[in-house]
């Protein structure tokens, strides 16, 4: 299992570095500050016990302002865009049809990857589910978040597939108000897609929680042992 958690770390790596889910990485550890945790719960396994507590509390507490920082970042975006709307009015031509590629680009390079490496990482989760079931282990935290997880990913693919049907097949006319919608939904799209994500980390974090490991720590040196 450990080899399958290190490669969830990686391909959550991956998934920002596609350019549709950046995302803040203030809560991970500075160099230097991580500590021997699985050496401290040997120590006082009852003190860490008390503790997982906390652990979540301080987990919902990021995820609370990580949701409200991109609602923000999603209200200034909605109003600058339309200033946007009545520049791409006077636009030539040719510079529509470069949004109007540059949009179908989007949609095949960088969504879709985006979402197929989600569903990579869900299926890797799941599959973890199982295997600390099967150790008597309650569940219960990590599906939960899986579970909002796959809700975010599929809404997202909903909005990305009614960005499909606006954008023009030949390229030929795009309106105003297409350029607008096509902009909402994109930038729709790709807080889903972040949301999918995030809880897809605190899935990851519940697992070390269960597994007596440092849900800060998120180096993967752990991965020496098999599943």
């Amino acid at each position: 299992m450990k080899k399958s958690l290190l490669i969830v770390f990686l391909l959550l790596g991956f998934v920002f570095s596609t350019g549709v889910v950046n995302a803040e990485n203030g809560n991970l550890p500075k160099p230097g500050e991580r500590r021997e945790f699985k050496d401290r719960i040997l120590e006082n396994k009852d003190e860490f016990k008390t503790q997982r507590g906390a652990f979540r509390a301080e987990m919902d507490a990021k995820h609370k302002a990580f949701v409200e920082g991109m609602k923000t970042n999603r209200d200034a975006f909605k109003t600058e865009l339309k200033a946007k709307k009545e520049e791409f009015k006077a636009l030539k031509s040719e510079k529509k049809l470069e949004f109007c590629n540059k949009a179908k680009e989007m949609l095949k390079m960088r969504f879709e990857g985006a979402v197929k490496n989600l569903e990579t990482i869900q299926a890797k989760i799941d599959a973890m589910v199982v295997k600390l079931e099967a150790d008597g282990k309650d569940t219960t935290e990590v599906e939960k978040y899986l579970a909002i997880s796959k809700t975010k990913l599929a809404d997202a693919k909903t909005k990305l597939a009614e960005i499909k049907t606006l954008v023009p097949a030949t390229c030929a006319e795009v309106t105003p108000d297409t350029f607008e919608k096509i902009k909402v939904l994109a930038r729709e799209a790709k807080d889903l897609l972040k949301e999918s994500r995030e809880n897809l980390h605190l899935s990851v974090k519940e697992i070390k929680i269960l597994r007596g490991e440092d849900p800060e720590d998120e180096s993967g040196d752990d991965s020496k042992t098999t599943q």
